[in-house]
C-alpha cells in the first residue's frame, strides 16, 4: 500500500509507504516512510500523523478533484514534512513543500506540477489507507 504524489507525466515525486498503525487511545497514529526524489535528489523520512490528518487530505483532495479551487496543506505537526496543493490556472496542480529531518538540520525543498487526471488515483490511494486504519478493532492489536 502507498500514496504516491505524481508529476503530470506520472512520475511519482512523493511516496508515503510502510503504514504501520502507532497508539491507538484517544488516537490513531499512523507511522509510515516519507520519500522525496525530484530531479536527481532523494531524501526519505517517517512520519507520524494522526489518521485524522490523511482523512482530511482525502477530504481536500475530493473538493480539489470536483472544483479545482481549493487550496490546501498536508502537514506534520513538526513540520518535518510540508506540502502545499494550489491549483493554477492552466488546470494542474502546483505541488510545494519540503522535508526536513527530525533535528532540523537538513532540508529538501520541491516543487513540481500534477495533472488534475491524476487525483482520483490519489484520492483511491489515500481511501485505502484510511478505510485500513479505521476498519482495524482496537482490540485486534492485543489477539
Amino acid at each position: 500500500m502507498k500514496i504516491e504524489i505524481k508529476n503530470t507525466i506520472g512520475t511519482p515525486i512523493i511516496t508515503f509507504s510502510n503504514f504501520k498503525k502507532g497508539s491507538i487511545e484517544p488516537f490513531i497514529f499512523i507511522n509510515f516512510l516519507t520519500s522525496v526524489n525530484i530531479n536527481g535528489f532523494e531524501a526519505k523520512s517517517n512520519i507520524l500523523v494522526e489518521l485524522t490528518d490523511i482523512s482530511e487530505m482525502l477530504a481536500n483532495l475530493k473538493v480539489l478533484n470536483e472544483s479545482l479551487k481549493r487550496i490546501f496543506f498536508f502537514q506534520h505537526n513538526d513540520k518535518y514534512l510540508t506540502i502545499k496543493f494550489e491549483p493554477n490556472t492552466t488546470g494542474q496542480i502546483m505541488i510545494t513543500g519540503n522535508l526536513r529531518s527530525e533535528d532540523y538540520s537538513s532540508r529538501l525543498e520541491f516543487k513540481f506540477e500534477m495533472g488534475q487526471e491524476l487525483l482520483p488515483e490519489l484520492i483511491n490511494q489515500c481511501e485505502e489507507v484510511v478505510n485500513r486504519f479505521t476498519k482495524e478493532s482496537p482490540i485486534d492489536k492485543y489477539l
